[in-house]
């Protein structure tokens, strides 16, 4: 696991700056779909999820045809945010209960 999710942050890395042709080389290569289908199969992989979608952020939230992905990203990305939000108050409300 320590392994791919160093290689997404690495992949981040490569388009720090909108460095326009990895940016072009890794859209052909991490498509959409496959970047959110990812997220979503990370399932509690914390960190993977975290570096998944700082690449996915940077190679295609912040570019013009964004318009493209809005659907995929409400059918499919918001879907993933809000079940992790629903971890997260698992996890914090488990916290809780062990404190009392």
């Amino acid at each position: 696991m320590v392994y791919t999710e160093t290689f997404y942050q690495i992949m981040g890395s490569l388009i720090d700056d909108t460095n326009k042709v990895n940016m072009g080389k890794l859209v052909k290569r991490f498509p959409f779909d496959f970047l959110v289908k990812s997220v979503e199969e990370s399932q509690k992989c914390w960190t993977l999820k975290r570096n998944i979608r700082a690449f996915l952020n940077r190679l295609y939230y912040f570019q013009p045809d964004i318009v493209d992905f809005i659907k995929t990203i409400v059918k499919q990305e918001l879907n993933n945010i809000i079940r992790d939000l629903n971890y997260f108050i698992e996890i914090k409300c488990s916290a809780k209960a062990a404190d009392y």
